[in-house]
C-alpha cells in the first residue's frame, strides 16, 4: 500500500463486512445493529462523525425483541434435547 492508500485502509475492511451483512442478515434493523457498534467504537480513533448516532440508535427496540425471541427458542430447544437424552438412556 501506497502512501495514498492510508485513508483507504478502513475501506478495505468494511467492504467485505458490508457484503457480509447484506448476504447474511435478512432484517435491516438487524444489520444495522451489527453494523453500528463496531463503528460507534472505531469512529473517534479516526475523527469520524456518525451524526450523533448512540448505541439505542443501533439497537432499536425490534432488535431487543428478536433476540429475546431467539434466547428463548434456543434455552427450549436445548431443555427439550436434554429432556430427550435422559429418557433414551433408561
Amino acid at each position: 500500500m501506497g502512501a495514498g492508500d492510508a485513508g483507504r485502509a478502513p475501506l478495505y475492511l468494511a467492504w467485505p463486512i458490508a457484503v457480509l451483512l447484506i448476504l447474511v442478515v435478512p432484517d435491516s434493523r438487524l444489520m444495522m445493529g451489527l453494523a453500528y457498534p463496531p463503528l460507534l467504537l472505531v469512529a473517534p480513533l479516526f475523527g469520524w462523525s456518525l451524526g450523533g448516532v448512540t448505541l439505542a440508535d443501533a439497537w432499536p427496540w425490534p432488535i431487543w425483541g428478536a433476540a429475546l425471541a431467539t434466547a428463548t427458542i434456543c434455552y427450549f430447544r436445548r431443555r427439550s434435547r436434554r429432556r430427550v437424552t435422559a429418557t433414551d438412556g433408561e
